[in-house]
């Protein structure tokens, strides 16, 4: 199957754009090989070449709102230098300790979908999947993760009623997402060879007595894919992904 690799600017973002050369169906269609009724969906991997997090975040709101999903859809993929990222509807004070992050030089944002609070590291990859809203599937996607580390590295995960995905029981992907109209997106995060003690530290609320409604985090214990395959990286996972997205 032939590919071809564009550079593409966004918002002064230079990535790379992975265009296999030939239509393909919906990320609804369970084989993903059948035509849709209305024409074959055309799909491209973007590949951030960045990893400032309100860089990655502002590339990410920018494809959501410029781009048209309707025969299009499109995988974003992303890492990020040390962060914390806060959902949509979230205290910030409540979920992690501000005074430490500022003080180990991790930063720390916000992010316009909602669900909880994670931790990024370089040793994370972040995946955004792009379509219409009446095509948004998120357990197809969760799926489509699932199948490439097992095609690469026969690793078995489960994908939980959350719509997290689990590891021997622990958790090594959150999810998240932002429903509009006429588009929508699902991102999620895989833990492949983070930094855990900084995760628990850059997490670790400040001791504070703040009353909020905010929506506050499922707290959960996590594993590193490296846990269960050393060989697993970053690159290489990357790849995987947008590979299956294909075939």
């Amino acid at each position: 199957m032939a590919a071809a690799i564009v550079k593409i600017r966004a918002i002064g973002l230079k990535a790379s754009t992975l265009v296999f050369r030939r239509g393909f169906a919906s990320a609804l269609e369970s084989d993903g090989a059948r035509k849709e009724a209305d024409g074959e969906i055309k799909k491209s991997v973007f590949i951030s070449q960045s990893y400032d997090i309100f860089t990655n975040l502002a590339l990410e709101d920018w494809i959501y709102r410029n781009f048209d999903f309707k025969n299009h859809h499109i995988l974003m993929l992303w890492s990020n230098n040390p962060c914390v990222v806060v959902g949509r509807h979230q205290n910030p004070w409540v979920e992690s300790s501000v005074a430490n992050l500022e003080q180990n030089g991790i930063l720390l944002a916000r992010r316009n979908s909602g669900g909880g609070t994670v931790y990024h590291d370089r040793g994370n990859l972040n995946c955004t999947f792009f379509t219409s809203r009446d095509k948004y599937n998120r357990k197809y996607n969760l799926n489509l993760i699932t199948r490439a580390l097992f095609r690469e590295w026969s690793i078995k995960a489960d994908i939980s009623d959350r719509d997290d995905i689990l590891l021997r029981g622990k958790k090594i992907s959150g999810t998240a997402a932002k429903l509009g109209q006429p588009n929508a997106y699902h991102h999620c995060t895989l833990l492949v060879s983070s930094n855990k003690d900084n995760l628990r530290q850059a997490l670790s609320m400040d001791q504070c007595d703040i009353q909020s409604r905010a929506t506050k985090s499922v707290p959960a214990p996590v594993k590193n894919l490296t846990d269960a395959n050393k060989q697993v990286n970053v690159p290489q996972l990357l790849s995987a992904i947008g590979y299956v997205l294909f075939i």
